[in-house]
């Protein structure tokens, strides 16, 4: 198991979340590992991190430093993308009952919203590969949090409609697809 040793002095408040963090960089061996890939990449040492083959080899990608770089930024990227992807998606039908819309004004969002994807979906992949991976992720992240935003600040069901428009360029998965690969 993973034990935990203090990190705080006696009588401190410890938050969950520091424990967790903690507990996981302890686990994992993240201090160290990450200061030795940091430590290879820089090209002040030139010694490998054998922690650094296991990481690149759960990511999926070569040894190499910016390799592992470039992985570990896509499934970041990702799982914040999913996450924020799926609270709009519960919190849609509530906030559509909130507006004041009813279940046809559900499906004309949940329409314009699969069609923006689809369409934007064919050119967002050619902006990307003209622009690069950088100004996709970019464009990408962008787009869900204009989208967020404005689903949160709709007041009418117009609005909430209206706000599926940046869907056309929210490509998330795909992005970072393109960055994994790079």
């Amino acid at each position: 198991g993973i034990r935990v040793r203090p990190m705080f002095t006696t009588g401190a408040r410890v938050s969950l979340p520091d424990l967790l963090a903690q507990t996981v960089r302890e686990g994992l061996g993240l201090d160290t590992c990450l200061g030795r890939v940091q430590k290879a990449s820089d090209g002040k040492g030139d010694e490998r991190a054998p922690c650094a083959d296991k990481f690149a080899e759960f990511l999926g990608c070569c040894k190499e430093p910016l390799a592992l770089r470039g992985m570990v930024v896509a499934h970041t990227s990702q799982v914040a993308y999913a996450t924020s992807s799926e609270a709009i998606a519960l919190a849609l039908p509530y906030i559509n009952r909130s507006v004041g819309a009813d279940v046809h004004g559900f499906a004309h969002i949940q329409s314009l919203a699969s069609a923006s994807q689809l369409f934007g979906g064919l050119v967002f992949g050619l902006l990307a590969n003209k622009y690069g991976s950088r100004a996709a992720l970019l464009i990408a992240h962008t787009s869900a949090v204009t989208s967020a935003t404005l689903v949160a600040t709709a007041q009418t069901p117009t609005h909430l409609l209206l706000s599926m428009l940046p869907y056309f360029s929210m490509h998330g998965f795909q992005a970072a697809a393109q960055v994994a690969v790079e």
